[in-house]
């Protein structure tokens, strides 16, 4: 994301309460104080995935229960990251994600892509152990 550093101070920053989830939570922040959110065509933009399978399950754990901690403890900063660009609603009820979630799944078994089934397994495991044990601090 690229923002000016005025703008960026002006809505407050990252939210340093919530570990995960801060891009849609900036493009939502962004949006409130009128900014557009815009998408430059042509640019390829990603996070490079670790190196190893091991260090990917380890990210897709992390990153479950660091999602779970935010659902469970700060639910009203979870902003809903769409699939595509384009209009899309900021909250989804948990159980529309849940159903998305297991749809994921069996798309992934059914395309035959089973490193992405795995990771979302792990996922699914991080998250569940987040909510369970995982507490404002």
């Amino acid at each position: 994301m690229i923002m000016r550093s005025e703008e960026f101070k002006l809505v407050g920053g990252e939210n340093e309460l919530i570990p995960r989830g801060l891009d849609p939570y900036l493009r939502h922040e962004f949006r409130k104080i009128g900014r557009r959110v815009i998408v430059a065509p042509g640019i390829i933009y990603h996070h490079l995935p670790p190196d190893t399978l091991k260090k990917l399950l380890k990210q897709f754990y992390r990153n479950g229960q660091h999602a779970a901690y935010t659902n469970r403890n700060f639910p009203k900063l979870v902003i809903e990251t769409p699939p595509n660009h384009g209009p899309f609603r900021e909250k989804r009820p948990f159980p529309f994600r849940l159903l998305r979630f297991t749809m994921r799944q069996l798309y992934a078994l059914l395309t035959g892509k089973p490193i992405l089934f795995l990771c979302e397994i792990i996922y699914a495991f991080g998250f569940i152990k987040g909510y369970i044990f995982l507490k404002k601090l």
